[in-house]
């Protein structure tokens, strides 16, 4: 005899936020009510703390993996908007090393145009060390050593 629960419904994926979530009602497309209204008042969808690597496509997951894609922002821990994720290097030295993890595995050949769409539908910005989060950064880094030089 069985002892387990049977999971009920089937998995989905929010049209909102990305998160993959069990619904019993075929016609489900989001994952909570915040992510209905969201939609409903006709915001963009966006990747939220439960869109981020987890959700993501065997080419972005590869490159997080090796280091090569990481978490930019938000800055401060006081901030409570999405985190966004960037590639950390150039992408010629991503797709470079994607080519040759997925060359040992035996997984073929991925095209430029296939890399750079992937990462387009995860979600992950492209390398710039000029992006608005870099620069945010670098000012709240600055904030952080004048407080340090103040009470020293």
């Amino acid at each position: 005899m069985n002892t387990t629960a049977a999971r009920k419904g089937r998995e989905r994926t929010c049209n909102q936020c990305g998160a993959v979530y069990r619904s019993i009602r075929n016609t489900s497309r989001f994952c909570s009510s915040p992510c209905r209204k969201r939609a409903g008042r006709g915001s963009a969808p966006v990747g939220g703390p439960k869109a981020g690597p987890e959700c993501w496509g065997v080419i972005a997951k590869a490159l997080h993996r090796a280091g090569y894609v990481g978490r930019v922002g938000p800055v401060s821990r006081r901030d409570t908007s999405a985190p966004t994720y960037a590639l950390l290097v150039d992408p010629e030295t991503a797709h470079a090393e994607l080519v040759h993890q997925f060359d040992r595995r035996g997984w073929g050949l991925v095209s430029r145009e296939e890399f750079s769409a992937a990462l387009k539908a995860d979600g992950i910005h492209g390398f710039n060390t000029r992006s608005p989060e870099t620069l945010e950064l670098n000012r709240f880094r600055a904030r952080q050593r004048g407080r340090m030089a103040r009470a020293d």
